[in-house]
């Protein structure tokens, strides 16, 4: 045989090999190469099938070119076929591989015959064995991709056999809509798996003429996720495996329905051991949750197989995760002290819609900070008297915090005081109309909005959120220019279309050359809101286990951590308040000094100097838990006041009230708390004195001396409480032991 056309056979059979792993190296280039923080191409399972079968087409038809080339040009071989139409009858039996319609046997023998000529010993050996493998697997690749065909046509098939793999996460949505396409394509991302990627299950996705819903049909398939046309309770469900139930429906109070008909009957089975997240931005789940876990424990459920149903606010996820990533202390790092030692920060909130509403809630509590004074002012065209009525209708006990003199704040039987926890204002006003110019004027008035810390813009259109912020940074930048001292200033405004939010963020921080000192952040996207990470609250739930453990094993050292840690799943006052203590942590660390870099000195969040003070800062404050200095025992007691004043603040916004009734709860429930009624004991004030026991070298209680104060006169409301349920029996520890920052690390 001519050397040229050998070298040629042994490049084509080479050049199969290369094309088999193109995919591969592709796919590997991709992760290695991509930049940080940029997300390398995802791509359905579907569209991976077909990009490999392309590469596998021509890598096997290049093997068969080879192995008919061969008899043409190699000596003592008969050809019976021209070049052209070898090349042609290579194609069309690769085709016939394929479809399992090529014979094995006059294959091998004729690629083997090529390839021991073209090479010897182990060499060949390999190419012989990677033209079985095609062989093998083209028919494979064939078969997937009719199934793939046919599950397009009929998705109840892919819907059968992906009920079938049990060793792959389900994840079903009980509405093809806007909010579940992009926590499905977030869950997609984040759980791409070789042969392992989550199986997607769109129910009640109707196909419709519009627009609209034509770009939802195309996007859900573009996931390679199952469509049906029935609601999530007339489709086939798997009872084994991992099996995750979003209600995700626009109307919210369908997602409350759903939930009591899934246990109802004989479809309650599916819910055995699931996970259901339920999407509501009010409390009425609250009921429903407990009538479903009655309703099953009926059908038999043991507690173990009992779902854990998770209620979802996704405008409060969102704020209370804006609120840790850009903190309200930032503007506050470098701002001057007061003739009294405190810093005041003001916040106003621009809108009272859901998100404008959370941010008022969640800033009662994130704001509770030594030496600061807090002051929330919210803008909206909404009456007064609505919006009180709302917050007073969650909890009136919120607003009476924010009255100097309302008893609530006593925390002794003597009437002594402490300081309201925020100072509440509020403006009726349009914010494009005249009226509302006299609040950002640079003239200098007692109404400005001007010195504001932190504002949030929510006022529920992007346009109008857009530029307003714009308005308020040339505004406040302006009026900064014109203060004698530093003064910085956050504003945080809703954009909900994901491009348009991403490409406002590419440059955050409007520094001009004369310091204006403004940060603009736009948050609030679809992408955002209905991200895994924002629904699961993936970020915040180790740190929250630990959290929960450590007080798990103080409290009663007999029980299992992951008991505790499941129990916590199942509650979602637990659930919350673990949450709460490790978001607000940061703002612990601050209120002692520990941070000295903000956001303002340095170019992000993930600014190497930024992130190594905040590592710094917190290194510092897990060394105080063990220090026997008079100055360090007293900022402890003070962390234990600041902690109950910040738990009382969320507790709050979670519904619950005080009230004294605790023995008549304790006989009927088996606890001092009416988790029901949202009713609870321990929403009193307390002196910043701390707790009258001694402390260990860890900064814990020492048990024997617990409950030994000498003087009952000295006590506050909250060490009051202790003494009085000791001595009934119904507790052994200082409830104000909870609340040292030995649980915070």
């Amino acid at each position: 045989m001519d050397r040229l056309i050998t070298i040629l056979l042994f490049l084509l059979l080479n050049l199969s090999v290369l094309l088999f792993f193109v995919p591969f190296l592709i796919g590997i280039f991709k992760r290695i190469f991509c930049r940080k923080g940029e997300r390398p191409s995802w791509r359905p399972f579907n569209q991976k099938l077909i990009f490999f079968s392309v590469f596998l087409l021509f890598s096997e038809w290049t093997m068969r070119l080879v192995a008919g080339l061969y008899p043409i040009y190699a000596p003592d071989v008969e050809g019976e076929l021209t070049v052209l139409e070898t090349v042609f009858n290579s194609f069309i039996q690769t085709l016939l591989t394929f479809g399992v319609a090529e014979d094995f046997e006059s294959y091998v023998l004729a690629v083997k015959e090529a390839v021991t000529f073209l090479t010897d010993g182990a060499l060949a050996e390999f190419y012989s064995g990677f033209a079985i493998l095609l062989y093998c697997i083209a028919p494979v690749a064939g078969g997937a991709i009719v199934f793939e065909i046919l599950a397009g046509i009929f998705p109840k098939i892919k819907l059968f056999f992906g009920n079938l793999a049990f060793f792959k996460e389900r994840y079903y949505f009980s509405e093809l809509n806007d909010a579940s396409l992009a926590l499905a394509r977030s869950i997609a991302y984040e759980k791409r798996k070789p042969f392992h990627a989550p199986i997607l299950v769109f129910t009640d996705a109707c196909i419709d003429d519009s627009e609209k819903g034509n770009e939802l049909f195309q996007g859900a398939k573009a996931l390679g996720a199952v469509c049906v046309k029935d609601d999530l309770l007339h489709i086939a469900k798997s009872t084994v495996g991992k099996r995750i139930y979003f209600l995700i429906d626009e109307k919210e109070i369908q997602n409350l329905q759903t939930l009591a008909d899934l246990s109802k009957g004989k479809t309650c089975r599916v819910l055995k051991g699931a996970e259901i997240y339920l999407f509501s931005e009010n409390d009425l789940y609250t009921r429903v949750e407990g009538q479903v876990h009655e309703s099953l424990r009926e059908h038999g459920f043991m507690e173990e197989d009992l779902p854990l149903i998770v209620p979802v606010q996704s405008s409060r996820n969102l704020v209370t995760n804006l609120l840790v990533d850009y903190p309200l202390y930032e503007p506050l790092i470098h701002k001057p002290l007061r003739a009294d030692g405190k810093k005041e920060l003001k916040i106003t909130v621009l809108g009272t819609g859901s998100i404008g509403t959370q941010t008022f809630l969640s800033a009662y509590w994130f704001g509770q900070m030594l030496d600061t004074d807090l002051q929330i002012t919210v803008v909206s065209k909404e009456e007064e008297d609505s919006f009180r009525g709302r917050i007073n209708g969650l909890n009136p006990e919120i607003l009476r915090t924010a009255r100097k003199d309302d008893p609530i704040l006593c925390y002794d039987r003597k009437g002594n005081k402490n300081d309201p926890y925020f100072t509440f204002r509020y403006i009726c006003s349009d914010v494009t109309s005249d009226e509302f110019l006299r609040y950002v004027s640079e003239e200098k008035n007692e109404d400005t909005l001007l010195d504001t810390d932190y504002f949030v813009i929510a006022l529920g259109s992007d346009e109008e959120d857009l530029e307003l912020a714009e308005k308020l940074r040339r505004r406040v930048g302006r009026y900064h220019l014109a203060l004698s001292e530093m003064r910085q200033t956050m504003i945080a405004y809703v954009i909900s279309d994901p491009a348009l939010a991403s490409t406002l963020n590419r440059s955050c921080y409007q520094r001009s050359l004369d310091s204006a000192d403004i940060y603009m952040r736009a948050v609030g996207s679809l992408e955002e809101v209905y991200s895994r990470e924002n629904v699961f609250m993936s970020r915040r739930l180790d740190a929250a286990d630990r959290v929960s453990a450590s007080y798990e094993i103080r409290k009663a050292e007999q029980k299992a951590v992951d008991k505790g840690l499941k129990n916590r799943m199942k509650d979602d006052y637990k659930y919350w308040a673990s949450i709460a203590r490790v978001m607000h942590l940061g703002y612990k660390v601050y209120s002692v000094g520990y941070f000295e870099k903000s956001i303002f000195d340095v170019q992000g969040t993930d600014d190497p100097l930024y992130v190594k003070d905040r590592l710094a800062g917190y290194e510092r404050f897990r060394g105080l838990a063990g220090g026997k200095e008079e100055g360090t025992q007293r900022l402890l007691h003070r962390l234990a006041y600041l902690e109950h004043r910040r738990w009382n603040a969320f507790t709050r916004v979670k519904g619950f009230c005080y009230s004294p009734e605790y023995l008549r709860y304790e006989e009927s429930q088996g606890s001092y708390k009416h988790m029901s009624l949202k009713l609870h004991p321990c929403l009193v004030e307390c002196d910043d004195r701390g707790i009258r026991a001694r402390l260990d070298e860890k900064g814990a209680p020492v048990q024997d001396s617990l409950f030994q104060e000498k003087d009952p006169e000295n006590l506050d409301l909250l060490d009051e409480l202790s003494y009085e349920l000791h001595g009934k029996g119904l507790n052994s520890y200082d409830f104000k032991e909870y609340d040292y920052p030995c649980y915070d690390i």
